[in-house]
């Protein structure tokens, strides 16, 4: 019998042996086959992925590279100083561009006659490299390598001006924007970026391959056949793999027609990838099929005969027989125990068949009654063993997961979770209620098998387990998904401006705070910005609310656009705004980003097919340099930024100490000013002007002067310009006219040759009738004739505001009232312009008559200015003359008049009364 048994085993172990080996075979086998199909497929697919991803990512940059020589095409054409008939204004012109585009390096204009008229190269282009004969006019812009001057590095944009064509370069080698932005963007060491176009020339290259794979990108240009590959991109983005090729390319068209952008990447990458992966799989394959061979064969030796036992006995038991019982019961092992312990149960299991069976209706009742009573509710309930075993659920909760309630029933929880780390977090804290025995509430998110995210208020608690003497956690959940989306819109409508959806003014003074607490943490700092829009009230005026609404909200997404993760921008009221920015050692990083600002802020507005220009003025203070305080800190700011709009608007002024006392001073003015008439603080003076022939006197210009009773003397310069901003011109003018009438009449008296009276109006002023009817009525009260009246305006007239001053001028010009431009050569009204308006005298600033004297140039075009005016006819003054040399260049051009302090400073009424 033994012989038997033994006989009988180790045959079993034979057979057990093989069999576990053929399984062990058989799945190492279709594991590696499967393995190598699956990532040879995930390696293809994850590299074409790649590469699509990358290849769209460069196009949009290259496309955004193209929009912005669009952009700067539409602003050239609508620059008329490039076609200027002056060379050095043309020229300012064309360097002005340059400057401004961060794409552009050189450039010229030329005619139709092929001569440059105008040309920036600084240096780096000679006249042996231009190739001028190549030139094509074109009837709109066009961008194409350059074929004009003879460098392989430069794109040459053509824009065909209105007599001209404007040649501008964009050196590829000196511009480091593409490459910096493709190399951040790459995903491969190896890789090579070209442009080419509708003639498959290679535009633009960004070169990352290592010498290993130069020969075969060369070659890839060499063969006309692959560039067929080129136009197979007409509608999206597409990836070739050939063999032949031996790269993976990604070709895309670009914006501009015909231009195609392909990313190479090497192919044998993506097959070393897979090498690399498969010398690392191996030997852990190897090794696990060994390790599992070993434990199944020992653990089938040691087992097989009281398992053998144990299965006999639960067939037997299985089919009813509860007297079964297991001879063999080896109490010094495990399954001996385990025998042991399953004739105790069957024992067990006969004496309490008969009770199980009693009790068994009167269980299902109760089973079933409560079933429906946490199923009815709408809470969320389960009850969760120790172990993470879920006991209980109800259908609401198995929803959640996708799941039914039987389902979810007796598996662990991370078995049905969509959030690994959410539960292991909630398993740890099961175990420290238990520690505990108290409840816990608090609010959780959930993300639903449908992808919605729910809020939720917990319960948990300790509670008896129904199947043994443990503990278990007691879960109630209650939907409040409503409550805090309620919450947030409010919170959110508390914080935030309903125009442009960015923080309002009690947001930012909670970002303040905050960036007090962290920056103090974090040893950094921080700046306020407040900026102020410098045509707001234009553009709601001319186009409306709904304009001026718009234009808020672009200019908030202007500034998001600019600045940092970290950074913040407010709507702070009306057209005022402000930004909180962090910096960690020293303002730059300040001026840099307000420059950004500004310079984004600038670019054209559209409404309704109308385009407008508004600009910004920033004010800037720091923390804590200049002050720990948020109210302070915003004081400053707006005081920066108020000096900012004083010095000329569209710049930003940081905050200095100095500052508070100016401001103080301006506005201590800006209040004065309204009372210096009533005060007898305003007084007009009198500059001669000189008759360049007979050296008499011919006119005199009336100015105004303002002494105030505690500061002294006050600037012309200073109080006019906060005149103009208050609208007392129009009352300064009148009182000024009353003034100077009477002087100019009690002159005329005493002399049989009457002088002319040069009086300052500003453009407004002229426009506005009141003020024609103010002089008719002046001069008709001092007995005056209205010939001898002359109204001078600042050249700094728009082409605009020509148009509109057309009309009211040439009424002046009928009544008799002659009209000068005052300062001609300091603004940009040019001669062509004084054509269209009835002007018959202009005065010549003192800055042409200064350059005049300073070298040929300046001469030159201070005589060609004159020739200009005089074939014109118009009566020419110089102003601002104070030496002989001056006087002397006057005469030998033949000026008209002239004025300034080597004849006379202004005199008072009473000095010019006495020397006239």
């Amino acid at each position: 019998m033994k012989q038997f048994n033994f006989q009988w085993r180790n045959q079993h172990v034979i057979k057990a042996i093989l069999f576990n080996l053929a399984i062990i075979t058989a799945f190492f086998t279709l594991f590696s086959y499967a393995a190598a199909f699956t990532m040879e497929r995930f390696t293809v697919e994850y590299y074409d992925e790649m590469m699509y991803s990358a290849n769209e990512r460069f196009s949009q940059q290259f496309n955004r590279v193209l929009t912005e020589v669009d952009e700067l095409t539409r602003y050239a054409v609508g620059q008329r100083h490039l076609e200027s008939e002056n060379p050095s204004e043309r020229r300012q012109a064309l360097k002005d561009l340059i400057n401004n585009s961060p794409m552009i390096d050189y450039g010229f204009i030329i005619n139709k006659d092929l001569i440059i008229q105008t040309s920036v190269f600084y240096g780096l282009v000679g006249a042996s490299d231009y190739q001028l004969d190549s030139i094509e006019f074109v009837e709109e812009a066009y961008l194409q390598k350059t074929k004009t001057i003879e460098k392989s590095h430069l794109l040459e944009l053509l824009i065909p001006l209105e007599d001209n064509q404007l040649h501008v370069f964009i050196d590829l080698s000196a511009n480091n924007t593409l490459q910096d932005y493709f190399h951040s963007l790459s995903f491969s060491e190896d890789f090579y970026i070209g442009v080419y176009n509708e003639y498959d020339e290679l535009i633009y290259s960004y070169n990352q391959l290592s010498e290993t794979y130069q020969e075969d990108i060369d070659d890839f240009h060499e063969n006309s056949h692959n560039h067929e590959l080129l136009t197979n991109s007409d509608e999206a983005i597409n990836v070739f793999h050939y063999d032949d090729l031996h790269f993976m390319m990604a070709a895309e068209p670009l914006n501009r027609n015909g231009w195609t952008l392909a990313l190479f990447v090497p192919e044998v990458l993506a097959d070393q990838f897979i090498l690399n992966i498969f010398e690392i799989l191996a030997p852990i394959l190897v090794g696990l099929a060994f390790v599992f061979f070993i434990i199944m064969i020992y653990a089938y030796y040691r087992s097989q005969k009281p398992y053998q036992a144990l299965i006999m006995a639960i067939d037997e038991l299985s089919e009813g027989d509860y007297t079964h019982r297991i001879r063999y019961t080896n109490t010094n092992t495990r399954i001996g125990e385990i025998n042991n312990k399953f004739n105790q149960m069957a024992h067990e299991l006969e004496k309490s068949r008969l009770v199980l069976r009693k009790n068994e209706t009167q269980l299902a009742n109760q089973k079933d009654f409560l079933d429906r009573i946490i199923n009815v509710s709408p809470m969320m309930i389960y009850t969760m063993n120790a172990d993470g075993i879920y006991t209980l659920v109800n259908d609401q909760y198995a929803e959640l997961f996708g799941y039914t309630a039987k389902e979810m029933l007796g598996r662990h929880a991370l078995n049905v979770t969509n959030d690994i780390a959410a539960t292991h977090y909630h398993l740890k804290l099961h175990q420290s209620i238990l520690l505990s025995q108290e409840r816990t509430t608090y609010e959780d998110r959930q993300v639903g098998s449908d992808g919605n995210i729910r809020w939720y208020r917990v319960t948990k608690q300790p509670i008896e387990s129904i199947k043994d003497k443990g503990k278990e956690i007691l879960m109630v959940a209650t939907d409040i998904t409503e409550i805090k989306e309620n919450q947030a819109i409010i919170e959110h409508q508390a914080n935030h401006d309903e125009l442009t959806g960015i923080g309002n003014r009690k947001y930012f003074k909670t970002i303040v705070d905050e960036a007090i607490e962290q920056t103090d943490r974090d040893n950094e700092g921080f700046a306020v910005m407040f900026l102020d829009l410098d045509r707001f009230k234009y553009v709601n005026d001319t186009f409306g609310h709904d304009a001026g609404d718009k234009l808020l909200i672009d200019v908030a997404d202007r500034i998001k656009a600019v600045i940092n993760d970290r950074d913040y921008v407010f709507r702070f009221g009306g057209d005022e705004f402000t930004i909180v920015t962090y910096f960690t050692e020293d303002r730059q990083e300040v001026t840099n980003l307000a420059k950004k600002i500004i310079h984004t802020l600038t670019k054209p507005y559209t409404f309704d097919n109308h385009s407008f220009i508004v600009t910004a003025s920033i004010g800037i203070s720091l923390y804590p340099k200049h002050s720990q305080s948020l109210n302070e800190l915003t004081k400053y700011a707006d005081l920066s930024m108020y000096q900012a709009k004083q010095q000329g608007k569209n710049t930003f002024r940081f905050y200095t100490p100095a500052l508070e006392t100016e401001v103080s001073l301006y506005i201590q003015l800006e209040t004065d000013l309204f009372q210096a008439i009533e005060r007898q603080e305003l007084y007009v003076v009198y500059q001669p002007i000189i008759d360049t022939a007979t050296k008499d006197i011919r006119a005199v210009e009336a100015l105004l002067r303002w002494q105030h009773n505690k500061l002294g003397a006050i600037a012309p310069n200073v109080f006019i310009p906060i005149a103009e901003k208050n609208g007392l011109m129009p009352q300064f003018s009148q009182f000024l006219l009353k003034e100077a009438t009477q002087t100019l009449s009690g002159y005329n008296e005493r002399h049989h040759q009457a002088i002319k009276l040069h009086i300052n109006l500003t453009e407004k002023e002229c426009r506005d009738e009141k003020t024609f009817l103010s002089i008719h009525q002046q001069f008709e009260a001092a007995n005056v004739n209205l010939e001898h009246l002359v109204i001078e305006i600042s050249e700094n007239l728009s082409r605009d505001k020509c148009k509109n001053l057309k009309i009211k001028l040439s009424a002046y010009q009928k009544a008799g009232i002659q009209v000068a431009i005052d300062s001609f050569g300091d603004h940009y009204l040019s001669l062509r312009q004084l054509r269209t308006l009835p002007f018959k005298m202009i005065k010549l600033s003192q800055g042409t008559l200064h350059d005049a004297l300073s070298d040929e140039d300046g001469l030159s075009s201070y005589k060609r200015l004159v020739t200009l005016a005089k074939e014109l006819r118009l009566i020419i003054i110089q102003e601002g003359v104070e030496t002989a040399e001056e006087v002397a260049l006057i005469e030998s051009v033949q000026l008209d008049a002239y004025q300034g302090f080597l004849m006379s400073q202004p005199l008072t009424k009473q000095q010019f009364e006495q020397d006239y």
